[in-house]
């Protein structure tokens, strides 16, 4: 063209970029942007009544009565080994408690008893936009709810933000100390394929060992008496549900570490209150020479154990009980 510039490879690659890298830029807004939406239509679904714990307990006690809910009042025996506390608990309860094979295709697929609950064991129908709260059918502590995701997502999958969120809303507004369990995989205890986190009250007698925790940014993991690996955080007052999830991965990381070391799977406990959270690695739900005791989760982890007959308790004498411990999770100077 006479009268103006040639249109040159240079300029056109130079175009190229810019176009590109303009149109990166509209696309990291608007995904923030999306983002961020999504963060606080989750902050808004979570806002619970400030009297929950109240209308939890009396419909668990209703449930009860009728026979949907197995609960049975149950005497704590508190015993200490080696300054690791236990505290067992009887009950007949657990006797019809199902739990889905390691081996069974149900884990891996949409099915089973969290993806179309009844309405008489629905507390909470929506909470936040992929959970909802059910009443455990089959309890020791009163009450047990599950926290089940309302789509399928599979438990062995480490918890996101929206898992994190949800937890941290039912732990803050109850009123007494609660406390969250999740058992991620076969060998963390878990019963269901259906991911689900576990909220509980926390012991009557038994200290939980990773109250002991000073600091929120460097890990406690040899904390006095524990017999197994273990990795745990404290929770500032002021956290959000973000601020929890990377402590929570922080956690999870070396976790991770820990049993990719030990060539022990990828099987661990997640245990949480408003106060800290931990993370406990673990090798098996349970020993080939134990299998008159039940298998052993979070709970269990932390010397919160539920046994079904007074000679399921004298076994964990015969185990050794802390030394039994070390066994289903990875001994603390391995």
């Amino acid at each position: 063209m006479s009268g103006g510039r040639r249109w040159t490879p240079k300029m056109a690659s130079t175009a190229v970029f810019v176009l590109l890298a303009l149109t990166f830029i509209y696309y990291s807004m608007s995904l923030k942007e999306s983002s961020q939406a999504d963060n606080h239509h989750t902050t808004a679904l979570l806002n619970l009544p400030s009297d929950l714990e109240s209308q939890t307990l009396a419909r668990f006690d209703d449930l009860v009565s009728k026979g949907e809910v197995l609960w049975e009042p149950s005497n704590a025996e508190l015993y200490d080994d080696h300054g690791f506390e236990f505290e067992f608990r009887q009950t007949t309860a657990f006797n019809k408690k199902p739990s889905t094979p390691a081996n069974d295709p149900g884990r891996t697929k949409a099915g089973g008893p969290f993806m179309s609950p009844r309405n008489s064991i629905t507390l909470i129908p929506q909470l936040g936009p992929r959970h909802r709260v059910l009443f455990n059918e089959f309890c020791v502590w009163r009450p047990m709810l599950l926290l089940t995701t309302t789509a399928y997502e599979r438990q062995t999958e480490p918890l996101n933000i929206h898992d994190i969120s949800a937890s941290l809303a039912l732990l803050r507004t109850y009123h007494s100390p609660y406390m969250m369990i999740y058992n991620c995989g076969v060998n963390g205890g878990s019963s269901q394929g259906h991911k689900h986190m576990q909220i509980h009250p926390q012991p009557e007698k038994a200290k939980l060992f990773m109250a002991a925790a000073e600091s929120s940014e460097i890990i406690s993991d040899r904390i006095k008496g524990v017999p197994y690996k273990h990795y745990v955080l404290r929770i500032p007052h002021s956290a959000t549900g973000e601020d929890v999830l990377r402590i929570h991965d922080h956690l999870l990381e070396r976790t991770h570490r820990a049993l990719q070391k030990a060539q022990a799977g990828d099987g661990y406990n997640v245990v949480m209150t408003t106060e800290f959270i931990g993370l406990i690695p673990r090798r098996t739900a349970k020993t080939p020479d134990a299998s008159d005791v039940f298998g052993i989760n979070a709970a269990g982890m932390m010397g919160l154990v539920t046994v079904r007959s007074e000679k399921e308790r004298e076994r964990w004498a015969e185990l050794g009980y802390g030394k039994y411990l070390a066994r289903l999770g990875l001994p603390i100077d391995e």
